[in-house]
This record gives C-alpha cells, structure tokens and sequence, in this order.
C-alpha cells in the first residue's frame, strides 16, 4: 500500500503543472486547460488510439467538447 506522501508525490495534477504540461483555472473546475508541450503529448496519444480504433475495430472515434461559461472569455484588464 502507498502512503500518502508517496502518492501525494506521484499526483498527476502536481507533476503535470511543475512539467507545464496542463493548468487548472476556478473557470471551469475538474477542467484541463492544455499549455503547448500537454498538447503535443496529448495530440500523440490521440493519433496513436485513434490509429488502434481504425487497426483493431475499424470504426471511428466521439468527441464530446467542455462547456465554459462566458467568464473563460472574459480578459482581466487589471493584468498586464
């Protein structure tokens, strides 16, 4: 059995962002925002299952998209 610092260690939310692979933002909560290297990890893996759907299945894949309120679009105009 993990303790619990090791598995606080091995969080994946932690190591994602110390990697700058993913965030977090309070818009859109349980919701990865992707930076550019998540992406290009993220967009590898896709093309390598969706090439397993259409080499082992033979049929395609879903995609459901997130719902955001508007205040995802809203820019803070106290930041510089």
């Amino acid at each position: 059995m993990m303790s619990r610092e090791e598995a606080e260690r091995r969080d994946h939310r932690t190591i994602g962002a110390q990697q700058k692979l993913f965030m977090f933002s309070q818009l859109s909560p349980g919701s990865a925002f992707f930076l550019p290297h998540g992406t290009r990890i993220y967009n590898k893996l896709i093309q390598y299952i969706r090439s397993k759907y259409h080499e082992e299945a033979r049929h395609g894949s879903c995609f459901a998209t997130h719902m955001l309120g508007n205040d995802c679009f809203a820019r803070d105009t106290k930041k510089s």
